[in-house]
Parts: structure tokens; sequence; C-alpha cells
């Protein structure tokens, strides 16, 4: 928004408003002292707002003003009409349910899929299938445990031990509660941004996510949670910021989310990968609200 210029009266100010607006261009008016200053919205129609601003001024009794203020009210009333059709289309999104096609969320679904294998499969059996999805091998010595703690599986070339870990789920609550959010959360990803997001939000949530659990506490962990907590975090921040993308979060599942992390936190509920909840949950923040600190940051540098 920029400054094109000032006017002495009130009526005047608002005239001119009217006219430019039946010319295309956005304006107002603000009292400074004895003038009233005129600021054009759009910078790029700068020049023109100043140059009809001096025609105004030479003239402001001419025919083309008269009529302005009736062209400029019916204009207000049809882009009125339409913000209001297009919040109700923006209300009457479909929402992405667990019922959706699995070929439109392909990503969610392989997720899912091999989650469920690594549980069948790996579940009242030895280590030695689960323990190629850990971060690194750990060795058990009587009721203690070791690891090299230079990750040699990932140096040496094993490094799809950086992600698998949220594979692995330790009971079918464990299983039940990670794979319900990453349909709810995933689905509604996966449909309205495509498959390649939903693959790049998940190898984000998850490297990340599972590098911090294990620097700040061990291997010995496993679950989905972190890249379910990052969808949230993203999910979360579109719906609250960009409405009209069509993602959705019901307040009820805010709340949820929310304590059961802080609830994770006081220990109470058993050993939780907290570290890979938080950085799963700080990233899916970041990236939901980015673009929104991206538009603002765009037009605070036009004002």
């Amino acid at each position: 928004m920029r400054l094109a210029g000032s006017i002495p009266n009130q009526h005047d100010a608002a005239t001119f408003v009217d006219y430019l607006l039946t010319l295309g261009i956005s304006a107002k008016v603000e009292r400074n002292g004895d003038v009233w200053e005129l600021w054009v919205f759009d910078e790029d129609q700068l020049p023109q707002g100043r140059e009809e601003l001096a025609k105004f001024q030479a003239d402001p009794q001419a025919e083309a003003y008269r009529d302005a203020a009736k062209q400029a009210a019916t204009l207000r009333r049809d882009r009125l009409d339409k913000e209001l059709a297009a919040r109700r289309l923006q209300i009457n999104v479909p929402r992405p349910t667990m019922l959706s096609s699995s070929g439109r969320r392909p990503v969610t679904m392989c997720l899912l899929t091999i989650s469920l294998l690594v549980f069948l499969f790996g579940e009242g059996k030895s280590n030695q299938f689960v323990d190629k999805f850990y971060i690194t091998h750990v060795e058990k010595v009587g009721e203690r445990v070791r690891w090299d703690a230079a990750l040699p599986e990932i140096r040496s070339g094993q490094v799809w031990r950086v992600i698998t870990p949220i594979f692995i789920h330790f009971d079918v609550l464990h299983l039940a509660f990670n794979m319900w959010w990453l349909v709810v959360l995933g689905t509604q990803v996966e449909m309205l941004r495509g498959p390649w997001r939903m693959l790049g939000l998940t190898l984000l949530f998850a490297i990340f996510g599972n590098l911090a659990q294990y620097y700040f506490s061990h291997p010995l962990f496993g679950g989905m949670s972190g890249v379910v907590y990052g969808l949230f975090g993203y999910v979360w921040m579109k719906s609250v910021y960009e409405p009209w993308s069509g993602f959705f979060m019901q307040p009820v599942n805010v709340f949820i989310m929310v304590a059961w992390f802080f609830l994770g936190l006081t220990g109470e509920i058993g050993s939780i990968a907290n570290y890979a909840h938080g950085v799963g949950l700080a990233l899916g923040i970041a990236a939901g609200y980015a673009p929104t600190l991206l538009r603002n940051a765009r037009k605070g540098g036009k004002s």
C-alpha cells in the first residue's frame, strides 16, 4: 500500500476513491490533519492512481466523477456476492475420510501396510527381523544393552535405518493409535496436496524425529507417532491459516493430540518417544505455517 497524494476535503476524497474503483484500482483515504490522504493498495497501480488524482484535482466537478458513487456501490455489491459464494463453496469442500479410495493416497496406504507387516512378522519372534528396522543394532548383555554410538550400519550403507524405526510398534494399542491418526491425517495431506508432498513430509518428520530421539535418548524406540505429530502440526496450521484449502481439524482432535503430547512428557504413560514427537510437531507447524508467513512478508514489503 502506497501513498498517492492528498485531497483537501472528505467528500471529494470519497468520490475519487469510488471513481478509482470503477477503474479497477482499490484505494482508501485516511485523515491526516486538515487533508485526506489517498492510499493505493496495489503498488503497480500507483502511477495510474497519481495520474488520475492530478486529473481529478484539476476538475473535481467533471462529468466522469458524477456517477462514480453509484457504479462503485454496484461493484462492491458484486464483489461481496462473489466472496459469499466462495465462502459457501469452501464450507462445502468434501472432507477426506478413511473411506476414500486408497488409490488416491498411495503413500498413506504404503506406510500403513508396511507397519502392519512389520508388526505381524516381528511379534513374538526373534529380533533378527525387527533388528533391521531399528536405527542401529542393539546388543543385549543380561539386563543391559549396548550399541555403537557412531551408527556404523548407516555409515556402511544401511541408510534406511534412519527412517525405518517409524514402522516398529510394540503392541496392538501402539499400532492402532498410530495407524488411525496416520490414515486420518495422511489422507487429508495426500488428497489435497498429492502423494509427493505426503512422501516429502513423511521423510522430513521421520529422519529428523528419529535422529533427535536417538541422540537425546537411546536406539530402542519405534513408532509412527513422530510422523503423525508432524502431519498433525501441518494439517492444524493449514486448517487455521488457510481455511479455504480444505484442510480440517476438529477442536476436540486438536485437544486430544496436544493433551497426549504433554501427557507423554510426564512419563506417566510409560516410555514415549517424546523427542520424535516434539521435532515432528515443530517441523509440521513450520511447514504448515511457512506459506502464510511468506505471504504476510510479501504484503508487508508492498505497504
